[in-house]
């Protein structure tokens, strides 16, 4: 059986360290992630808490030269949780698959 794509962007491995934003009602919770790979589309990156499918996310990163077309760009992503894995046996952080619906480049300081 053939496994179908469903990608809309090439991924690219880039293992960055990314701040994601948590909002639940009125409340925004920062914590600390990992990036495994990246696109114009998504992100799959590693946390310390398990998300819900469905559930949304901000995340800060700088993009890898792949996609930011030769220049460092650092970009604030919104989106949502598409797949959580659970950890491994030798880890205790979560894989989470998320889609993006918007990104905008961050402007230099």
């Amino acid at each position: 059986m053939a496994v179908t794509e469903k990608r809309r962007a090439r991924r690219v491995r880039a293992e960055r360290a990314a701040s994601v934003t948590l909002r639940k009602a009125n409340v925004a919770v920062e914590v600390k992630a990992r990036t495994r790979d990246i696109s114009s589309n998504g992100a799959f990156f590693y946390l310390d808490r398990q998300l819900s499918p469905g559930s949304s996310i901000e995340m800060v990163v700088m993009l890898p030269d792949e996609l930011a077309q030769g220049s460092r760009s650092w970009v604030c992503c919104r989106g949502k949780v598409v797949r959580v894995e659970q950890p491994s046996t030798n880890s205790t952080l979560f894989g989470i698959a998320a889609e993006f619906d918007h990104c905008s480049v961050l402007p230099e300081l």
